[in-house]
């Protein structure tokens, strides 16, 4: 892993990018595991079983024209998703200022919430783990 330090430090932008098919299409078949539009006052998750797009959440690699990795993608709902990458603009900014915390632990624990499910599915798969 010595490619990923150059000179002084770590350099989270070396990290590849994973852009899996298979992952964003799972996205499809779960429900919602954001759930940050309920941090807006009367605006509710659609929480659908179906969710209509995977959100990918801001970190490295992000860029003008360019997602991050496949593998910070959390299954949303339209509606969470609009707030997550900033469509909905009104409702991200209100709740960035009134409740960053919780925004940022939805996001956490709704990405947790994804890869448990995406190994379930068998669409991420690590040798030796066991489900306990």
């Amino acid at each position: 892993m010595t490619y990923l330090m150059k000179g002084d430090g770590y350099r989270p932008d070396l990290l590849p990018k994973v852009r899996s098919p298979k992952i964003m299409a799972t996205m499809d078949e779960m429900p919602c595991t954001t759930r940050v539009s309920s941090l807006y006052p009367g605006h509710r998750c659609s929480l659908t079983l179906r969710t209509e797009v995977g959100a990918h959440e801001r970190g490295y690699g992000a860029g003008m024209a360019t997602k991050t990795t496949d593998m910070g993608v959390a299954a949303s709902c339209d509606n969470c998703h609009a707030i997550i990458d900033g469509v909905d603009q009104k409702r991200r900014t209100y709740i960035e200022e009134k409740c960053p915390t919780a925004f940022e632990v939805r996001l956490r624990k709704g990405l947790m919430e994804t890869h448990a499910m995406l190994l379930i599915a068998g669409v991420i798969i690590i040798k030796d783990a066991k489900f306990v």
